[in-house]
Formats: C-alpha cells, sequence, structure tokens
C-alpha cells in the first residue's frame, strides 16, 4: 500500500516457443477476439487499460447500476482508458491510453464523494485498489475503486418560508407565500426520500416556474435559496441536566444510524425588489410576414381580436393569427400561455422562426408582447426514384418469386394554403415491379395513383362546444385520392377515395376520425382471377367492384412510465354503411360494402444498456354484415380491407401472405390458393435485440426472435376445410416461427435481413405433421424494426 493506494504487479510470462506462440495466439483471437482489446501507440511506462467502479452495500440491481454509472462518469479523465473501436466483429483496437499518474486517484475520489453526497450519501468509504499486468512490453494498469457509500441520508422535515425575511417586509412575499402552499402537494420534496442536490434544484426551477406562471416575470430560480441542515442543530445545546444529556446521546447515535436532513426553502436576502412585481398583459403586436427583405416597404396596421397586426405582404389572413395566440390582453402574466404560443407558431409550418419578444414596461407592472414571424418558403418541390426487392409473394401487387419494384414519386407542398397556413400536398406516383419465374410475365404489375390532401390547423367548422384543450391542437385534413393498380393476367382495379378527418392530440394521446370516407373499387376480373374462383369460392366473394361509406376512429396512447421503458398502445374501428346502409336502391344493394372492423396493439421496448426487449400483439376482427340472403359481397371482408400473415414485419418464416386460413391444407399453385387471407388476425411477437459490433462507425446489431399468430376467416365455406375460427382448434391453428436477423443502423434509416424457421406450420400444401417440417427457412428484408 503507498499513499493509500493498493497495488499489486503482475510480472510477464515466459514467452512460449514462436510457433507454439503463434497458434495459441491464432486459437485465442478466434475464439476470445471479441473479449479482447488490442493496444496500439502506447507509452513505456504503465498505462490505464481499465477502470472499474464496484458499488458495495445493499443495494437492488436497478439502483447498484445507476449509481454505478453515475460514479463512472465522475472519474477524472486521465484514468479512463480510450474507448475501444471494433473492427471485422473479432477485433477491438485502443490507441493512446493514457500514462498512469496515482495523483488522478486522488482528485477521483474527491469527484466521486461530491457525486456520493449530492444524491445523499455523506458517511461513504472509497477505497483504491491498482494492480499492474505486464504484457510483453506492455505495463497495462487495472484500477478499481471500492466505494461503499453507507447509509443514505433521508429528508425529515420540509419547510416552505418564501415571506420570512430578517431584513423588513417586502411587497409580494406573502402572495408568494400562499401560492407556495397551494401547490405544496407538487413538491418534489418528499419526507422519507433521499436527500438529494439535484431534486433540491429540481424543486428550486419548479418554484420558478410556478411563480412566473403566477405573474411574476422577472423570477428566476436564483432568488431562491435552499438551507438543509443534517446535523440537527438541537442536539447540539447544552445541558446540565444528565437525563437530559442521555436523551440527547441516544438522539444522536439513532441520527448517526439513520441520517435525516432538514430542509426550508426561503428567498434569498436582497435588495433588489423587481422579481416580485406581479405582471399583467399589456399590447400583443403580431409580424406575421417579417423578414430582411421588408425594410424598403410600408407596413399596413390592422386590429383583430384585440390585437396588432403589422403586415408588409398581406400573406396571412387576420384571423388565423388570433386564433394561435394563448396570451389575452389584461390577463395575468402566465408563462405557460407565452410557451404555448411560442410552440404553436412553430408547429404550424408556414414559418421557419418564431420569437417572441417580452417588453416590461418602465416602472408598471404590463408587459407587452412582439411576435415575429419570419415565413418559410411557400411552395417546395421533391421528387425522387425508389427501388425495392420483395422476397416474399403477393397477389394484389404481383406473384411469383423474387419481385424487382421499381417507382418514381412527384411530390408539391405549398405551406400557407389559402393564407390561413394550411398544408396543402399533390403527389403523383407511378411504379411497377417485375418478375421472372415460369411462365410469368416480366411486368407482375403496374400502379399509379394521384393525390392530393389538405391539412388546416384547427376545426373546420369552428366547433365551440369542443373543450378549448382539444381545440388547441386540433387538426382538420381534406383527401383526394385516386388511383388504378393493373395486376397482369389477375384484375385491374381502380379506386376513387374522398375524406374528411380530424386530429386531436394533447399530452401523450392522438385521436383521429375521418368523416365521411367514401371509397369506391372498380375491378375488372381477369383470366387468371376467374381460374382461381373457379377452384376456390372465396374468392369470388372478396373480390368484387363494391362502394364503401364509412367513418374510421382511432386512438393512440404513447407513455414512458420509466426512462427506459416505452408503451405504445394503438386501437382503430371503422365502420362501413351505418347511416348509408338505411337507404335502399339497386347500385347500394349490389355494390355498398357492409362491415364493422376493429384493431387492437399494443408495444413495448425495455432497453438494458445496448440490448432490449421488445414485444407486440395484435388483434383484429372484421364483419361483413350482408343485408339479404344473396348479399354476397359481405359474406366477408372486401380483398382490400383483409387481414393478411407472412412478410418481413409480421410473421417472418412465411412468405407474404402465406399463412393460413386456420389449418387449411391446400396447394400454394397459381390456380389454387397461391395467397392467404382473412377476416380475423392474432399475432404476438418477441424480439431479444443486442449489439453485435461497430463497423467503420455503423452500428450493427442482431436479435433474436419468435412470432405466434394466424389468420381466419369468420364464416365457414363449404368448399374449404379448417379456415373458420373456433377456440377448440386454435392450439391447432396457432402458427409458430422463430429466428435470427442482423440490422445495420445507419441512423436515420436501419436495414434489416432476417432468417426465420417454422417451428409449426398450419399451413401445409398437404397433410402432414405440423412440428419443425421446415428445413430451408424465409430470409425477409425490411426497413426499420418489425415493431
Amino acid at each position: 500500500s503507498i499513499d493509500g493506494i493498493d497495488y499489486m504487479f503482475v510480472p510477464a510470462t515466459k514467452p512460449a516457443r514462436p510457433i507454439a506462440s503463434l497458434l495459441l495466439a491464432v486459437a485465442f483471437s478466434l475464439l476470445f477476439a471479441s473479449c479482447s482489446v488490442i493496444v496500439r501507440k502506447y507509452p513505456a511506462a504503465p498505462f490505464v487499460y481499465k477502470t472499474n467502479v464496484q458499488v458495495e452495500g445493499k443495494f437492488t440491481t436497478d439502483e447498484r447500476k445507476q449509481l454505478t454509472a453515475q460514479l463512472e462518469q465522475q472519474l477524472h479523465d486521465s484514468i479512463r482508458p480510450p474507448r475501444t473501436v471494433q473492427k471485422w466483429v473479432l477485433f477491438n483496437y485502443m490507441d493512446n491510453p493514457p500514462v498512469y499518474d496515482s495523483l488522478n486517484i486522488g482528485k477521483s475520489i474527491v469527484y466521486l464523494r461530491a457525486l456520493l453526497n449530492s444524491v445523499g450519501y455523506y458517511h461513504d468509504t472509497i477505497i483504491p485498489r491498482v494492480r499492474i499486468d505486464t504484457v510483453e512490453d506492455q505495463y497495462r494498469t487495472f484500477i478499481d475503486f471500492h466505494v461503499q457509500p453507507g447509509t443514505l441520508t433521508r429528508l425529515d422535515s420540509i419547510w416552505y418560508g418564501m415571506n420570512r425575511d430578517t431584513v423588513g417586509a417586502r411587497p409580494g412575499r406573502d402572495t408568494l407565500q400562499q401560492i407556495t402552499l397551494n401547490a405544496k402537494n407538487e413538491s418534489l420534496l418528499k419526507k422519507g426520500e433521499a436527500f438529494s442536490k439535484p431534486v433540491i434544484a429540481a424543486e428550486r426551477d419548479r418554484l420558478a416556474d410556478l411563480y412566473r406562471n403566477n405573474g411574476y416575470l422577472r423570477f428566476t430560480s436564483e432568488e431562491i435559496l435552499a438551507i438543509w441542515d443534517t446535523v440537527d442543530l438541537a442536539l447540539l445545546r447544552p445541558t446540565l441536566d444528565p437525563i437530559e444529556q442521555a436523551r440527547l446521546i441516544e438522539a444522536l447515535r439513532q441520527r448517526r444510524e439513520n441520517p435525516t436532513a432538514d430542509v426550508e426553502m426561503t428567498l434569498r436576502a436582497n435588495r433588489d425588489t423587481s422579481h416580485l412585481v406581479r405582471y399583467y398583459n399589456g399590447n400583443i403586436t403580431i409580424y406575421p410576414d417579417v423578414g430582411p427583405d421588408t425594410v424598403d416597404y410600408v407596413p399596413q396596421f390592422q386590429n383583430t381580436g384585440g390585437l396588432n397586426i403589422v403586415t408588409y405582404f398581406n400573406r396571412f389572413k387576420p384571423k388565423i393569427l388570433a386564433e394561435n395566440v394563448f396570451i389575452r390582453r389584461g390577463d395575468l402574466y402566465v408563462q405557460r400561455n407565452y410557451l404555448r404560443t411560442l410552440n404553436r407558431f412553430n408547429s404550424l409550418g408556414a414559418w421557419r422562426l418564431v420569437t417572441i419578444d417580452q417588453v416590461p414596461r418602465p416602472g408598471t407592472d404590463t408587459v407587452d408582447f412582439n411576435i415575429k414571424l419570419t415565413p418559410a418558403e411557400k411552395y417546395k418541390f421533391s421528387a425522387n426514384l425508389e427501388g425495392s426487392r420483395n422476397i416474399g409473394q403477393t397477389f394484389i401487387y404481383g406473384y411469383g418469386g423474387s419481385l424487382l419494384g421499381l417507382g418514381v414519386n412527384f411530390n408539391m407542398q405549398n405551406r400557407n394554403f389559402a393564407r390561413v397556413a394550411g398544408q396543402a400536398n399533390t403527389s403523383f406516383r407511378f411504379g411497377t415491379e417485375l418478375g421472372s419465374t415460369q411462365g410469368e410475365n416480366l411486368v407482375q404489375s403496374v400502379q399509379a395513383i394521384f393525390s392530393h390532401s389538405i391539412i388546416f390547423p384547427r376545426l373546420i367548422p369552428r366547433r365551440t362546444w369542443v373543450p378549448r384543450s382539444l381545440r388547441e391542437n386540433a387538426r382538420t385534413s381534406l383527401n383526394f385520392n385516386v388511383g388504378n393498380v393493373d395486376r397482369i393476367e389477375y384484375f385491374n382495379v381502380t379506386t376513387f377515395n374522398t375524406s374528411m378527418g380530424y386530429e386531436f392530440n394533447w399530452k401523450n394521446k392522438l385521436l383521429g376520425i375521418r368523416f365521411p370516407n367514401v371509397e369506391y373499387n372498380y375491378l375488372i376480373p381477369g383470366p387468371g382471377l376467374y381460374d382461381l374462383i373457379g377452384t376456390n369460392a372465396s374468392y369470388g366473394y372478396i373480390f368484387n367492384t363494391g362502394l364503401i361509406s364509412s367513418v374510421i376512429g382511432n386512438y393512440t396512447r404513447a407513455g414512458a412510465p420509466r426512462k427506459n421503458l416505452t408503451n405504445v398502445f394503438r386501437t382503430s374501428l371503422e365502420l362501413s354503411g351505418p347511416v348509408t346502409g338505411f337507404f335502399r336502391s339497386r347500385f347500394l344493394d349490389s355494390n355498398l360494402y357492409r362491415f364493422a372492423r376493429a384493431d387492437v396493439e399494443y408495444r413495448s421496448t425495455h432497453t438494458i444498456r445496448r440490448t432490449a426487449i421488445a414485444w407486440r400483439v395484435f388483434g383484429g376482427i372484421g364483419v361483413g354484415v350482408p343485408r339479404f340472403a344473396k348479399d354476397s359481397i359481405n359474406f366477408y371482408l372486401p380483398f382490400f380491407r383483409q387481414y393478411y400473415a407472412g412478410g418481413p414485419n409480421s410473421m417472418r418464416a412465411w412468405g407474404l401472405r402465406k399463412l393460413g386460413p386456420g389449418s387449411m391444407i391446400a396447394p400454394f399453385d397459381k390456380n389454387e390458393t397461391p395467397n392467404r387471407f382473412g377476416d380475423i388476425q392474432l399475432e404476438g411477437n418477441f424480439e431479444y435485440r443486442f449489439y453485435v459490433a461497430n463497423f467503420q462507425g455503423w452500428i450493427i446489431n442482431s436479435a433474436l426472435f419468435t412470432d405466434v399468430g394466424n389468420v381466419w376467416f369468420l364464416r365457414d365455406d363449404p368448399t374449404i376445410e379448417n379456415e373458420e375460427f373456433r377456440f377448440s382448434r386454435l392450439w391447432h391453428d396457432i402458427a409458430i416461427g422463430a429466428g435470427t436477423g442482423l440490422r445495420l443502423d445507419l441512423g436515420f434509416l436501419k436495414i434489416r435481413l432476417d432468417y426465420a424457421f417454422k417451428i409449426k406450420n398450419p399451413s401445409l400444401d398437404k397433410p402432414g405433421p405440423q412440428w419443425f417440417t421446415d428445413s430451408t427457412g424465409q430470409l425477409q428484408f425490411g426497413i426499420d424494426y418489425p415493431f
């Protein structure tokens, strides 16, 4: 032990014979290279190779990991080894490690103790141990800090004394005290919780925000003083009474075993009283089109809703400006309304720069606001060429082997439609899928789609009965689409769609409603589809010309109960024909789709350092509602609302639309049942994701996964067996797949390659066992995570 540091020196071993040493090195590299580090450009003196912090004491696993991570960040830079770089998966490199200096250990102990004190540990013990290993001509230094934090100091009494003043009475202090006590239940300081300086700092910030939201514009957290006592001065008062002395000694012993701290929040004693002035809103002036080119133009002045509008080009209607300002003249100043106004204009997209100047009037309690808005470019045009390869087979957009997709997209955006900051998007897409399988045409399908949408940043019409909290972040959308898909030899379908929708966003929730949603699909069957209907009658029920007149609702809630845990819940409901279905006509009787379709999905991701556990459950059901006995188009869901499984984002051991329905046994031949659909889908997915390597700055991850699920028809088809959903056959119908994959993380994009095997396969082409019949597996290519 030298200067309180324990040292251990490990001498170098005798070198082995050259050939044996080479063979041993090769074997070691192949088996353990991912765990070893090759050091380059190292000094001749002892250098820092590895530094560890070991937290000792009674802690849960999560508490120990969190405290260890915090302590490691406090280490002096000179005793931190450089980060290793992994190349070609097998090799880790460390360049330019720092020379070991024992003085930096003392500095690190000071930093470690400061961190422990800040989170409530005041009786710590830190013991450093150093080990130096000699590897050939390298002196690798291992540094271990054994940290015993001791007993955690907890909060005892918490007091707020904003009206306490040792100098004299000051205006505003009683009001601050009353505001503080009214919001005391929101305090971050709780009796029995850890005495933590970061929490005290956060409480100061909370109080400052509370006061600014109650008129105190100039108030900052620096005005608040936190005073704490970890000793209890009352126990140190001298006394001659032996009984009282014994009581004080016992109290001191108990406080040493279970240390506590008393905290008081009060105002600093200073002479500046400007921070205690309670402000009210004065004049509000908006400059909607300010910019560097407006200097030479004559401004125009308008007044709308109590707001002064100064415009140079009259690009925006005054009413849309007033609707997005939440500051009201004459009201008490509330910082929350100032931030809401700032965020609202930033979110609209019509302006590229938003600033709000708060200008207090000298000698008064009034503050004026100047809202300066710099418009973004009104029009934006983009075009891109895309390509994709579909390893799974599709029926609607292609069939046969591996498909190559090519597409071109054109898009034009108007960021200020109708001078109300609306977003108008017009796009055109042309694409085709190519394939080269036996007897198939080179061109598998051709697709052309024209779409136009307009998004208004408010409700249309203005629905005053909707709560203001929902109206503030509401949007109205108008959509129109027309498209044509020509599936060579099978069908040609032309689709017309128009809808009006509303979106409400509050906190972590999103509610969307589309009504009305009108969609007409005109289908011209081809010879291939007629052949399929001849061998499988269900295709005749699914592929038809039809009209959808529906209302669609969807709800999404995202949450993060903990820092490393995220959850997403999503549900949607579509009702087609709830209103139109009451009318009778020859056209509606033969073309109107009447159905109800509901989906529920829950996703969760729990990250643990470089690993993550992700899982998802999904359930969906669609029910056709025939109006009369021969209403064949409503026997099942229409083909563009059917559920399907397989592909890169679903049951990955199966190709796209190659699973189900149920445990139906039928060949996948072109004229039999090449693709599978259903009215019901149940699916569960689980992934364990982990880090693999860092290749030239690109992160390579992997995953082990399993998928469980299937699709079913809701109604029985007399020409098919075991395709109908029944609880008694659920286990027999369930499919199970498992596999692994690689994910290349490019930051803005994740490229995924998964390989999966069928463990239990209910979708056989001929009778046979379901378990472990797959000897080839399925390769899937995808973008981003599957869920």
